[in-house]
């Protein structure tokens, strides 16, 4: 019998045991499931404003309706597409909680096909990506360099627009904040989240 062709599903982790019908009937007439992509989510308790994600390979940032993005409209798909977001305020409409939240989610994608079975062994690393910093602006950084991580918080400007000086300052002042370790916070969750998408799928 010929393949008939590949499907392309897409769905939150959560949502996979209502499709567990479904999922069985696939596996059944299956003759592979791969990983092609996913949207890591990184949840941090406090405010959007003291959150400080900047791109290590030379990304600008966009911000539309409070929502910073890294990567162009039609990079949504792409490896390292970055987004960071006040989820607290999704999250009171809904009523489901009251205090601080910031989401950073970026994306996951392969760049060499393997089958989701061996997705335990492929974490992703962002490290290289971006740099992220838990950030307090009322303490240990000077009113120019204020200025500056407004106007880079705020899309006002980028990065690569200061000079070297400026940069190697503002990072020296941002040095005893705290760090954001992507591959670290993925490293301790990745296992225990992908044996459970695998036990739904697979």
């Amino acid at each position: 019998m010929k393949p008939v062709g590949k499907l392309h599903l897409e769905t939150h982790p959560d949502n996979l045991e209502e499709f567990s019908t479904l999922l069985d009937k696939l596996k059944e007439i299956s003759k592979g499931i791969y990983f092609i992509a996913t949207d890591v989510a990184f949840d941090i308790p406090i405010s959007q404003n003291n959150v400080f994600v900047s791109s290590n390979t030379g990304r600008a940032m966009n911000i539309f309706k409070g929502t910073r993005y890294f990567g162009g409209k039609g990079q949504r798909g792409k490896h390292g597409y970055c987004r960071i977001y006040d989820k607290k305020q999704e999250s009171l409409k809904r009523r489901l909680i009251t205090g601080e939240l910031t989401r950073i989610e970026i994306v996951y994608r392969s760049t060499e096909k393997f089958e989701l079975k061996e997705l335990t062994l492929n974490p992703p690393s962002f490290n290289k990506l971006y740099a992220g910093r838990i950030i307090n602006i009322d303490k240990g950084i000077s009113p120019i360099y204020k200025s500056i991580l407004f106007s880079l918080q705020e899309g006002l400007m980028t990065i690569d627009q200061f000079t070297r000086h400026y940069r190697r300052v503002l990072k020296k002042q941002l040095n005893s904040s705290e760090v954001i370790d992507f591959d670290e916070l993925i490293r301790k969750e990745w296992f225990k989240q992908v044996v459970k998408i695998n036990s739904l799928v697979l």
